[in-house]
């Protein structure tokens, strides 16, 4: 039985070309592949912790917001009952006829005070 040299030489070339392409092409795109599926698997983690998180804060204010309601009706009733105790009753005493100059000049701080708390509105 004779071994044919070409076949031996093929045998080297094929096995060198595998070396080649998983040394400088296989394993750094594996190494790519991998470190994608670490940073996916991080984001995931960091996602979940963020959405607990958020759902947390939201049952948070939900619950003070039912707490607000509560409160609210409970006092409610109070604050209706206030309202009508309280009456305000003023009355200036008349200690002279106002003349014109009184007046108009009151109309003219009167005018100037609104038009200055309007400008601040607007």
């Amino acid at each position: 039985m004779t071994i044919n040299f070409t076949i031996i030489i093929q045998a080297i070339h094929f096995f060198l070309a595998y070396l080649i392409i998983t040394r400088f092409f296989i394993k750094p795109a594996l190494d790519i592949i991998v470190l994608q599926e670490k940073q996916d698997r991080e984001l995931l983690r960091q996602l979940d912790l963020y959405t607990k998180k958020y759902e947390e804060k939201n049952k948070n204010k939900l619950d003070l917001w039912k707490e607000s309601l509560i409160k609210f009706s409970f006092y409610k009733s109070d604050i209706d009952k206030t309202k009508n105790k309280i009456q305000v009753n003023w009355e200036v005493p008349k200690v002279c006829e106002p003349s014109d100059f009184l007046i108009n000049s009151l109309k003219k701080e009167t005018l100037s005070f609104l038009k200055d708390k309007i400008s601040h509105v607007q």
